[in-house]
């Protein structure tokens, strides 16, 4: 034990040290490997630019200004926010970002607290704080950051909701919660399993109720974004269209064993804001690689089959390192076996406990489930790798444990030899 007491001003204090330690480091990564925004990354600097301005919801930089549905408002509207405030400048939104993830190793040392003991939510907590895979990501202007904070609160309320069975409107936060992070990155709809299935194992709860509430939550807060694509479109096209079908088409690639991220994606010219595909065109293009896509895996299923267990430890195995220097690619590999195999272990050694820490494991296991389907990046995990550096954690301290008792063991056995 390290004799720490979670509550209280101890518990405050925890989460300041965690929180200055995570920033130091983000600001670090943030001074030295930001990058400037290119192809999609620029969408979402000119619609967060746009609404910080009064233009709506649309990456035209002139009229006639066309309606966006490439990528959920989640992101655009976060950085509406920063521009209003701070100006337009890229600068200032990865230092928010890097704040903001900050915040969300505090988080995940709260959502540890409530599973596990105070030493694994401790370390976890500043595990997460010196993890650099999530701080060089501050310094772009993506999505993940705030997506990994929303995938954490949405854990949060779960845990407080398995606490307090007795506070069934908390299954309408939680709901509610959920379509926020999906109105982030959409196929962060499927995360709704995760809360559905606790709910099952939970005693003492009023399943029907709190069903009811979460799924009325999730609806809610979902509704206006699909309500304003059908009065925008006449239509319920998919709530993005910037992924799922170039994200098929190129599994045409894998399979026929080529890289589609050298073959398809990176191949294409860098695209400019003013040339980019958006609104009803993207719709219909969307829907067009996803027919030819399906057709192809249809033919070809059995090696579809292969490909999408290929994807489970690509994964968690670093491939974004691939245009980094081959010491930073090195590193990068390094770290997510470091990361990877101490996690799995921590599972098994936690394994007696499923029911209690099923938000964990199945956190772990939904997110990565839905995205085997599609070419994978490691970076896709990211929401997940936070809740893993939990098991790592509880690897880690059995480990010392072990080495303790170990140790203790060897001078009682030497002198009972003597």
């Amino acid at each position: 034990m390290l004799g720490f007491d979670s509550k209280g001003n101890s518990a405050r204090r925890v989460s300041l040290a965690i929180f200055v330690c995570a920033l130091l480091v983000r600001c670090i990564f943030v001074l030295l490997f930001s990058t400037e925004p290119v192809n999609d990354l620029l969408w979402n600097d000119a619609v967060g630019w746009n609404l910080a301005t009064g233009h709506g919801y649309t990456a035209s930089q002139t009229e006639p200004r066309v309606p966006g549905i490439f990528r959920t408002p989640g992101y655009p509207f976060f950085l509406a926010f920063i521009y209003m405030i701070f100006g337009h400048s890229y600068v200032n939104v990865y230092f928010a970002q890097a704040v903001l993830d900050s915040f969300s190793a505090v988080v995940l040392y709260r959502i540890a607290s409530r599973y596990v003991s105070t030493e694994i939510a401790l370390l976890s907590g500043f595990l997460y704080a010196l993890y650099p895979y999530p701080a060089i990501f501050c310094g772009v202007l993506h999505q993940d950051i705030l997506l990994i904070f929303s995938t954490l609160i949405v854990l949060l309320l779960l845990a407080r909701a398995k606490q307090n069975s007795n506070q069934n409107s908390l299954w309408f936060v939680i709901g509610g919660s959920v379509a926020l992070t999906a109105l982030v990155k959409a196929n962060f709809i499927f995360f709704i399993a995760v809360p559905m299935l606790t709910l099952f194992f939970i005693h003492d709860v009023k399943k029907i109720t709190s069903i009811a509430l979460m799924i009325g939550g999730f609806i809610l807060f979902l509704s206006p974004w699909v309500i304003r694509n059908y009065l925008i479109f006449h239509a319920f096209p998919p709530l993005a269209t910037g992924h799922s079908g170039i994200g098929l088409l190129m599994l045409e690639d894998e399979i026929k064993g080529e890289d589609p991220l050298l073959t398809r994606w990176a191949a294409q010219p860098a695209r400019d804001v003013k040339n980019f595909l958006d609104g009803a065109q993207s719709i219909e293009l969307e829907k067009k690689e996803a027919r030819e896509a399906l057709s192809f895996l249809r033919n070809h299923w059995p090696q579809y089959c292969v490909v999408m267990i290929k994807h489970i430890p690509n994964l968690w195995l670093t491939r974004y390192s691939r245009w980094q220097s081959g010491r930073v690619a090195l590193a990068g590999k390094i770290l997510s076996w470091l990361v990877l195999i101490p996690g799995l272990i921590g599972m098994w050694i936690l394994r007696h406990r499923w029911r209690e820490l099923l938000p964990l494991y199945l956190t772990i296991i939904i997110i990565t489930l839905f995205h085997i389907p599609y070419v994978v990046e490691a970076r896709y995990t990211l929401p997940a790798r936070p809740i893993m550096l939990i098991f790592v954690a509880a690897t880690i301290l059995n480990f010392v444990r072990y080495l303790r008792a170990f140790r203790s063991a060897a001078p009682m056995s030497a002198g009972s030899g003597s």
